[in-house]
């Protein structure tokens, strides 16, 4: 039997998280990825986009959710729900979702002992970064060094570190690798296409 895997995605703007999660979810059978509740207003290339990670809602209804883990990022707030987590466990093997929060990785790992829970940093070069947020049109190409903090994650913290530098290739091998350490199975799930 496949055990049950929640990735817990961190990284800086600009790294590969999104991708990360787009690419797993597209290729790998029984793979979910968790949409986020946020009060940051919905950016022009997150309109219509299917795999935008975020259900951008007011503050008046982010309040409301049932959300069991919030956290503050760059002044908005962002949540999920522990039932989300259970759902997608229920129907797959394989769930991930980005929080940019290491102490909210750690509480969701500690209330979910039955599901095997691996934190994930992505890192990419500043000069990386800020070239892949301009290209996507983002207007964030600054964000690339607005935090320092974010952009100097101790990787220490982490259980996987995933360096995204190299052509998308390589970081889907990467990626892969990284599945088939934590599934058992080389093969795990993987769509044909």
């Amino acid at each position: 039997m496949t055990p049950h895997v929640l990735f817990l995605v961190d990284g800086s703007s600009g790294a590969g998280k999104s991708h990360l999660l787009r690419y797993v979810e597209s290729t790998h059978v029984g793979a979910t990825a968790i949409r986020k509740h946020t009060t940051r207003p919905q950016r022009n290339d997150e309109r219509g986009n299917p795999w935008s990670d975020l259900v951008h809602v007011s503050e008046r209804d982010f309040e409301s959710a049932r959300l069991d883990y919030r956290y503050f990022f760059r002044g908005n707030q962002y949540g999920f729900s522990r039932r989300e987590i259970e759902r997608a466990m229920e129907s797959g093997s394989i769930c991930l979702v980005v929080v940019r929060d290491i102490e909210t990785i750690r509480q969701v790992a500690l209330d979910l002992p039955e599901v095997r829970s691996i934190s994930v940093l992505v890192q990419a070069s500043e000069e990386i970064r800020r070239r892949r947020l301009a290209g996507e049109g983002t207007g964030e190409e600054d964000r690339a060094t607005a935090n320092p903090a974010r952009a100097t994650l101790d990787p220490v913290r982490y259980d996987e570190v995933l360096v995204n530098e190299a052509s998308a290739g390589e970081y889907h091998d990467k990626i892969d690798a990284m599945i088939a350490r934590y599934t058992g199975s080389e093969l795990h799930g993987r769509k044909t296409v």
